[in-house]
């Protein structure tokens, strides 16, 4: 009998979070409510046991994640803009006149620039 292929972390981890996701999906208003406050005291618990050492490494950690997305967040709206330019450029050359053209050319020429 052939043996089935063992679950990676990830996966387990993913279907953990897609379980509850369907479960949070279903709980009742007064159920949301009591899992926050437990989360919350959980929370508040560990935060106030941990050391200074542990707490700067956490917000180390959440500093660089937030780093991160800025820096991605800023390449993405980069990206964006120069694509809404390249249509626009794309979009007027589309409108020009052959004597426009021969305009555009000409400036091209001498300032060595599109």
């Amino acid at each position: 009998m052939p043996r089935s292929k063992s679950r990676s972390a990830k996966q387990r981890r993913k279907q953990s979070m897609e379980c509850m996701k369907r479960a949070r999906q279903q709980e009742l208003p007064e159920d949301t409510e009591k899992r926050r406050v437990s989360d919350r005291a959980r929370k508040d618990k560990t935060r106030n046991e941990e050391t200074p050492e542990v707490t700067d490494m956490r917000r180390a950690s959440v500093r660089k994640t937030m780093e991160r997305h800025r820096a991605e967040k800023t390449f993405d709206d980069t990206e964006m803009r120069r694509a809404s330019d390249r249509a626009i450029k794309r979009k007027n050359r589309a409108e020009e006149t052959p004597e426009d053209t021969d305009i555009r050319r000409a400036s091209v020429r001498k300032t060595g620039e599109a």
